[in-house]
């Protein structure tokens, strides 16, 4: 389970896979109020993305619909159900998490 703080809330939570270079990880993706989280089942170490660090987040669409997340310079692909309604909820976060410009 993610680790919150005092005043965070997980918002959404599901399975899901990431797909790192050509392999896919399966494990728990986490939305906050304050943070996107990926636990993956085998391993311990989990991906944590900040609202404000987010570039960018879309879905795209290859054979099925991903979520792609862009923090810090790096790409994130995600396979998950309903991956619109995932954007459309991370795109609200960020816009109450303004960005140092």
């Amino acid at each position: 389970m993610v680790e919150l703080s005092s005043d965070e809330k997980i918002l959404w939570e599901r399975k899901g896979n990431l797909k790192i270079r050509y392999a896919k990880v399966a494990g728990t993706l986490f939305i906050t109020n304050k943070k996107i989280a990926f636990e993956p089942f085998l391993v311990k170490n989990a991906i944590i993305l900040n609202m404000e660090d987010i570039e960018d987040v879309k879905t795209v669409k290859k054979i099925n619909k991903k979520l792609k997340i862009v923090a810090k310079g790096k790409e994130y692909i995600f396979s998950v159900k309903h991956p619109e309604n995932i954007a459309h909820l991370i795109k609200s976060l960020i816009a109450q998490h303004p960005q140092d410009l």
